[in-house]
């Protein structure tokens, strides 16, 4: 990450470590009771970052200590500034069963301290669940994505095991203006050919989607 050329945060998921994290990385923030939370005001807004990390269970924790440190930064944001909001666990069910059981632990206190400021909050941004998921919470737009290990096999039985798979990982790029929130997603091992829509010579509306004729196509695959 030291060779990013733009400022970052890193925050904590299910698996880390807090003193950790804040022993080796100086872009993790820390508030006065030490968890790895802290806001940074943008000409964008004003992005609050949550830790919901419990050591002791794969499941969110938002304490007390947390939930009022998060109720002071949204009270405190200037009111010309939108708000966004980062966690790691989802404040709700998502459908897979299995990652609801492991989701935030106490969604509904969590919501009180949200709700007064629903209408500013422009997007929740938050991880954990290994798939590409967007909808509304309260109203307040979401989204979150693949991992870049494994991923969350895609299975909205309630009976479904905890199975996980390789799905291509991905990383997403978000752009913010006045009035729109663009997000993403960038499969970015994906190794598929790239090849323009249409030839010059013909009508741009009759796609191509393939290599053109004067180029090599893609190696045949060798038998096993």
């Amino acid at each position: 990450m030291r060779a990013l050329r733009l400022p970052y945060t890193v925050l904590v998921g299910n698996h880390d470590r807090r003193a950790a994290c804040l022993d080796v990385l100086p872009a993790a923030p820390r508030d006065a009771h030490g968890f790895v939370q802290g806001w940074r005001d943008t000409p964008q807004g004003r992005l609050i970052f949550l830790d919901t990390l419990d050591e002791t269970s794969h499941a969110g924790q938002l304490c007390d200590r947390r939930l009022q440190w998060c109720a002071a930064a949204l009270a405190d944001a200037p009111t010309d500034l939108p708000i966004f909001l980062f966690m790691h666990h989802p404040p709700f069910e998502v459908g897979v069963a299995m990652m609801d059981r492991i989701a935030l632990a106490q969604p509904a206190r969590f919501m009180e301290v949200v709700r007064p400021y629903r209408a500013r909050i422009r997007h929740l941004f938050f991880g954990h669940v290994h798939r590409p998921i967007s909808g509304s919470w309260l109203g307040i737009p979401f989204s979150t994505l693949r991992g870049t290990n494994h991923q969350v096999c895609f299975d909205l039985s309630p009976q479904a095991p905890h199975l996980s798979c390789h799905e291509p990982p991905a990383y997403a790029v978000v752009l913010i203006s006045e009035g729109t929130v663009v997000i993403h997603t960038h499969d970015y091992l994906d190794a598929s050919p790239r090849f323009p829509f249409s030839r010059p010579d013909m009508d741009e509306r009759a796609y191509v989607l393939g290599p053109l004729p004067s180029q090599p196509g893609p190696p045949e695959a060798l038998p096993s």
